[in-house]
């Protein structure tokens, strides 16, 4: 199950000024809409593990052994 499609931070310096964006922004949530708010710590966000996958780099093609005129 997919629970997420994007994630978007902001750093709050306290918890009441969180609180306060939050009761602004949940009569954003659009209709049929589902927005989640996770509070933490900046001790918890440091403790935070990502993995990411292998990621293909792009090769630039080989240069011809020679130029051809048509």
């Amino acid at each position: 199950m997919q629970y997420q499609y994007s994630i978007y931070l902001r750093h709050f310096p306290t918890l009441a000024s969180a609180n306060a964006e939050i009761e602004l922004l949940k009569y954003g949530v659009p209709k049929g809409g589902n927005v989640s708010f996770f509070i933490l710590t900046d001790k918890q966000y440091g403790m935070t593990r990502e993995f990411l996958g292998h990621i293909s780099i792009k090769r630039a093609p080989m240069a011809p052994d020679q130029l051809q005129l048509f």
